[in-house]
Order: structure tokens, then C-alpha cells, then sequence
């Protein structure tokens, strides 16, 4: 019997490859690649200089290039030394304020030595700064460095602290009875009373404090102690060493830069200070309702946890987290709809002789509202209205599912 003749099998035509559009490859997301790469990349490389230069033996007069490439390395160590000297000043302030406006017996000996030495000229510094750091490292760059950046310090931290201290003795006292009627622990009442409460003066006096270190960084990184003249690679250095040679060019090369880097940083302190007043608008609300959400938390079902052993995290994850629900999700509302009605003011303010305005909703219905524009008024608070809407529906549809995913884990667990 002949075998059957096998069909004919013929194979499945794949589809035609899609042809990428020409420059395809430069897309955003190979951008923003590169992007990170070279800042990682500056990171890494910046950590390695700064690393190499202070670690390393003292070299007490640095050769300071006058060739305007420089001035991106110098502007970098600058800026270390700064934000070095600034967090310094930031602690500082934060436990002097706080331990002056927590003892009235600290009070009377701390706020007046603070008066005078607030009136302390920065060179006045020198010395003892300097020579306590040569005692400390005698044979390293580091002595100096950080000779130099506790002397930026003395021209930053006073300011602040006394800001900080300020803004402590103005809390209300309804806040106060508050945080003492939720028994609030220290570390509790300090972050999320004192510092919330003081974050508006921080940021500004931090830029003025900071502007004032900036003023004196040409004597921060050149100066002379006794026959010995140290120089310090720097925007300060540069411009000094510009200026002793009578180098216009330098000099304006010099003071671009610290324009520049100046305005950059006041941009990001800006920013961040828009934000933290839109913060410590919602935060209260929310905090005290998540907290008081624990505080009601059936007996039965906090015998439950025990009897089961939760871990902290079982117990915050499983049983304080879902129970809290509800309350999270109508007071995060709440507390969005607040941060709403200031955001006009937290967008557009007037801080001293300053005026300062950032991009937004709230800096354009307030410039119409000067302005009289009727028409500019509507469009912005339809605006917002439209965009107030679309996020309270989309919380709505979240705290739904979270409601009903609350009842239903209990039963799956």
C-alpha cells in the first residue's frame, strides 16, 4: 500500500520589521541616561579630587591658576568647603536654639555669648582656628581645609541660631498644650512641631548666612599667620590673587562665577523652602489623624496582635496601617485642599527687600488678582478647580480599593 504523500509545508511568513524613524536612538530616555552618567560620573570624580587634595600632605601655598578654566574646579571646592560649613552651622544652630529656648537657666548664659560672638569679626577667628587645626594635624591638608571651613562657619552659624532660637519662643501656645495633651516625646515635639514651625526662617536666614560666607571667602582661603601665607584653591583665592595683580579680566571672570553658582543655589533653596511651606500646611492634619486613628484601635484587636506575635512591622503593616485608613485618606484630602488654598502664598511672597516669585497656579491667580485681570482669574481658578477634582477622584478610587482590600485581608491572613 503506497504511503500517503505528506502535505506540503511551507513556513509562516514573519511580519515586516518596523523601521525605526530616523534619530530614534537620541530618545529622552538615552538622554536622561547620559544625563546621569556624567553627573555620577562628576560626582565620583569630585569625591576623588577632594579626597586626593585633603588627605594629602600640607601644601600651605597652593599655586592659584589665573586662567579662567580653572574657575570650575575652583567654584566646586568652594562650594564643598560652603556646604560644609553650612551643615556645621545647621546642627550647630539646631542644638544651641533648641537647648536656649529649653532652659531658662542655658537661656540667660547661651543667647548672650551668642550676641558676642555674633559680633566677632570672621579674621578675628584666625588664630586659634588655625593653629588649633595645625596642632590637630600638623602634616596634612586637611588641618587647613578644615581651618578654613570653620572659619566660613563663624560668619554663618550665628545667624541661624538665633533664628531658630526665635522662632522657638513664638510657637502658640496652642501647640504647645497640643503636643503635651497627645504626649508628644521630645524627638516628636522637635520634629514635627519646633523644626516644622521654624522652617520658614531657617531657609531665609540660611540664605543670608550663606551670602555672608560667600562674602568672606576671600579671606577664608588666602590669608597670612605670621610670616606664613597660606592660599587655598578657590573661587576666593582666585579672585584675591586677580585682584593683587590688578587682573580685570580675572576679577570678572571670578565674579561671574560666584554670581552664577550664587543664584543656582538660591533657585534650589527657594524651591525647597516652596515646598516645606506647602508641607507644614498639610502635615499637622494628617499626623494628628493617623495619630489619633492609633489611639482607637479596639482592645480586642490590639490583643490579637500580641496574642499572634506580630512583629512592629506586622503589627504598623496589618493593624495600625489598614485600621488608620479611612482617617488617612479624608484628611489627606483635607489636607491637599489646604495646601490648595495656600499655595498663593507659598508660591509668591515677599521675604525683607525681596521679592520672590516661582511658576505655578498660585503666583499666576495672585498676579492676575493685582493686576484686576477678571479674565486671568477665572481661567486660573478653573484651573484649579479642574485639577482639585481630578485628584480628589483619583484619592476617592484609592482609598476604595484600600477599604476593600482592608476587608478583605484579615480573612485571608
Amino acid at each position: 500500500m503506497p504511503a500517503a504523500a505528506l502535505p506540503d509545508v511551507h513556513p509562516t511568513p514573519l511580519p515586516p520589521a518596523a523601521k525605526r524613524p530616523a534619530g530614534s536612538r537620541w530618545s529622552w530616555a538615552f538622554l536622561i541616561d547620559i544625563a546621569v552618567f556624567l553627573f555620577v560620573f562628576a560626582t565620583v570624580f569630585g569625591i576623588y579630587a577632594i579626597g586626593r587634595a585633603w588627605l594629602g600632605p600640607a601644601r600651605p601655598q597652593a599655586r592659584i591658576s589665573q586662567n579662567p578654566r580653572a574657575l570650575p574646579l575652583y567654584a566646586f571646592y568652594s562650594l564643598v568647603r560652603m556646604v560644609i560649613a553650612y551643615a556645621i552651622s545647621l546642627i550647630f544652630s539646631l542644638a544651641f536654639g533648641y537647648l536656649a529656648a529649653s532652659s531658662r537657666r542655658a537661656e540667660m548664659i547661651m543667647i548672650p555669648l551668642l550676641d558676642i560672638l555674633q559680633s566677632i569679626p570672621v579674621l578675628s577667628f584666625l588664630p586659634g582656628v588655625m593653629l588649633t587645626m595645625f596642632a590637630l594635624f600638623p602634616h596634612s591638608q586637611l588641618g587647613i581645609e578644615l581651618g578654613s571651613i570653620l572659619l566660613i562657619f563663624t560668619g554663618q552659624a550665628w545667624n541661624i541660631a538665633f533664628s531658630f532660637y526665635s522662632a522657638l519662643k513664638t510657637i502658640p501656645r496652642d501647640l504647645r498644650e497640643a503636643a503635651i495633651i497627645y504626649r508628644f516625646s521630645r524627638w516628636q515635639r522637635f520634629a514635627e512641631l519646633d523644626l516644622p514651625f521654624a522652617t520658614i526662617g531657617l531657609v531665609w536666614n540660611s540664605m543670608v548666612s550663606v551670602a555672608g560666607g560667600w562674602f568672606f571667602l576671600m579671606a577664608c582661603e588666602m590669608f597670612v599667620l605670621g610670616k606664613r601665607d597660606f592660599r587655598l584653591p578657590g573661587l576666593g583665592s582666585f579672585l584675591q590673587t586677580a585682584a593683587s595683580h590688578g587682573d580685570t579680566r580675572g576679577i570678572l571672570w571670578g565674579v561671574s562665577a560666584m554670581i552664577t553658582l550664587v543664584v543656582l543655589l538660591d533657585q534650589l533653596v527657594i524651591e525647597l523652602g516652596s515646598i516645606l511651606l506647602i508641607f507644614t500646611g498639610q502635615a499637622w492634619n494628617i499626623a494628628f489623624s493617623f495619630y489619633s486613628a492609633l489611639k482607637t484601635i479596639p482592645r480586642d484587636l490590639r490583643e490579637a496582635a500580641i496574642i499572634y506575635r506580630f512583629s512592629r512591622w506586622q503589627r504598623f503593616a496589618e493593624l495600625d496601617l489598614p485600621f488608620a485608613t479611612i482617617g488617612l485618606v479624608w484628611n489627606s484630602m483635607v489636607s491637599v485642599a489646604g495646601g490648595w488654598f495656600f499655595l498663593m502664598a507659598c508660591e509668591m511672597f515677599v521675604l525683607g527687600k525681596r521679592d520672590f516669585r516661582l511658576p505655578g497656579l498660585g503666583s499666576f491667580l495672585q498676579t492676575a488678582a493685582s493686576h484686576g485681570d477678571t479674565r486671568g482669574i477665572l481661567w486660573g481658578v478653573s484651573a484649579m478647580i479642574t485639577l482639585v477634582v481630578l485628584l480628589d477622584q483619583l484619592v476617592i478610587e484609592l482609598g476604595s480599593i484600600l477599604l476593600i482590600f482592608t476587608g478583605q485581608a484579615w480573612n485571608i491572613a
